[in-house]
């Protein structure tokens, strides 16, 4: 999975078109621990959208 990939994934889940139990399934299943996959969102989650947005457009 790439970087883009999670970057969507995150923000399926804070614009509540998945759920957090989808996204730590997900991330169980690359290997990625529940408790860590959980600060991932948890981090996320705090940055206003429009840094989100833009952060992401100069990553790709």
């Amino acid at each position: 999975m790439d970087e883009q990939a999670l970057r969507e994934l995150i923000d399926g889940v804070t614009a509540a078109r998945s759920s957090r139990r989808d996204f730590v399934r997900t991330m169980a299943d690359l290997g990625v621990s529940a408790p860590m996959a959980a600060r991932m969102l948890a981090i996320f989650a705090r940055l206003p959208y429009w840094y989100r947005r833009a952060w992401c457009r100069t990553v790709t």
